[in-house]
């Protein structure tokens, strides 16, 4: 096994492949000294009851932000909002970290791609100190982070550091205290997942999540999931959320599927990899891999698999109450079909109790010729009629038209 892990870093083989793998180890946890006792808050969840989210029916729509520059706005991986900024990392090809100053509409990209002082190569991740209006790029490629003015674009301080290479995501913890995710691409570098940097010394405070060498079960994947600035922290199929405090781990939440949790005997079974695992849960009555998770002011937001579907789910924390659903229709903004749910439907980030979401002309310029070329005359006419705005808006654009946020409020205390 560890001749495998070793072979990934031999030349010839895409460093950033590597530092997009995500290293999960289903038994483990955090080691007795790591780990604080506290009481865990029981968050049960029944995924059979999902449902469809109607948008209208909890949110109220809060504003439209539309891109109208030469920039290209799109592969919106993450979204943060404060004040009057907006900040957008666009991934993939596009490779960039993007700051909208709300007030004048100007949109400035930060930094410049390349290998020198100030440069960066790949734009992995950020974060941002809302007190002093700074945001804070993570470089996985080349080991540094480096902090950026909001209102001007100008680079305020860089900070190499070799273990933030293969670094996936950050999230500021306390001043000048960076919380570092890196999954598989610190095997070999770093025995754990998470890590907690001082950015002035360099030291790395505490350590969590171990990788440890002579476990017999690993699973290594891409991950798709958000580390965000909620500062919860967990890691693929282990269904408790942790918070950090004095360089210890606690056990916060426990999201319990009850019967419908994945049991130890499907853990303990041998599998020729992740996608062997992955198929064969598919087929169990058993909930699985929770990810993506936000935490709002009052609700819990994450998402997680069931029977080959992913589903996502909004726990209101002080009721108890919550809603799965499989399935959205979006009646605020858009032509209001129901989509199953998927990545494209998750926020990408919030501010408050309002969540951010991402919408590709593409995707509803699609629909509408679809709607044009199945309805009849007459129903056609209705449904004009009845989404004229929406239908007129994306008519206007192209389909390589940049992305467009759209902001929703909860209306009510809970989403049940």
């Amino acid at each position: 096994m560890r001749g495998f892990f070793r072979s990934l870093f031999q030349p010839g083989v895409s460093q950033n492949c590597v530092a997009r793998l995500f290293f999960v180890c289903l038994l483990s946890g955090c080691t007795p000294a790591q780990e604080q006792k506290a009481t865990v808050i029981e968050l049960p969840v029944n995924p059979a009851k999902a449902a469809t989210l109607t948008y209208s029916k909890h949110f109220q729509l809060d504003r439209l932000l539309f891109f109208d520059t030469t920039l290209i706005v799109s592969n919106i991986e993450k979204v943060a909002r404060w004040d009057n900024y907006i900040v957008l990392l666009c991934g993939g090809m596009i490779n960039k970290l993007l700051v909208k100053n709300l007030d004048n509409g100007t949109l400035r990209v930060l930094g410049k791609k390349g290998k020198g002082p100030g440069e960066y190569v790949t734009a992995s991740n950020f974060t941002v100190n809302k007190p002093k209006d700074h945001i804070y790029m993570l470089d996985g490629k080349q080991g540094k982070v480096l902090v950026y003015a909001a209102e001007t674009g100008d680079l305020v301080k860089e900070y190499g550091n070799k273990n933030l290479r293969f670094a996936q995501s950050i999230a500021l913890a306390g001043p000048n205290v960076l919380a570092v995710y890196g999954g598989v691409g610190f095997y070999g570098n770093l025995n754990y997942r998470l890590f907690f940097l001082d950015l002035a010394s360099g030291k790395i405070l505490s350590s969590h999540f171990p990788l440890e060498e002579n476990q017999s079960r690993f699973m290594f994947f891409i991950e798709a999931d958000n580390f965000t600035d909620s500062l919860l922290f967990h890691y693929k199929f282990n269904d408790t959320l942790y918070t950090h405090a004095n360089g210890k781990l606690a056990k916060k939440y426990h999201i319990n599927f009850g019967k419908k949790s994945l049991p130890e005997n499907v853990l303990q079974k041998e599998y020729a990899d992740i996608r062997a695992f992955l198929e064969y849960c598919k087929t169990t009555p058993y909930a699985y891999g929770i990810a993506n998770v936000l935490r709002l002011p009052d609700h819990l937001f994450f998402t997680f698999e069931y029977q080959g579907i992913w589903l996502h789910c909004f726990y209101h924390l002080a009721s108890g109450e919550y809603l799965v659903y499989n399935q959205v229709r979006n009646d605020l903004f858009g032509i209001a079909d129901s989509d199953l749910t998927s990545y494209t439907t998750i926020p990408r980030g919030h501010n408050g109790n309002t969540l951010i979401f991402v919408v590709e002309p593409y995707d509803e310029k699609l629909k509408i010729e679809q709607a044009r070329d199945k309805l009849a005359p007459e129903e056609w006419a209705r449904f004009y009629d009845e989404k004229k705005p929406w239908i007129d808006l994306f008519d206007s654009l192209r389909y390589d038209s940049n992305a467009i946020l759209f902001l929703l409020n909860f209306k009510q205390a809970n989403p049940s």
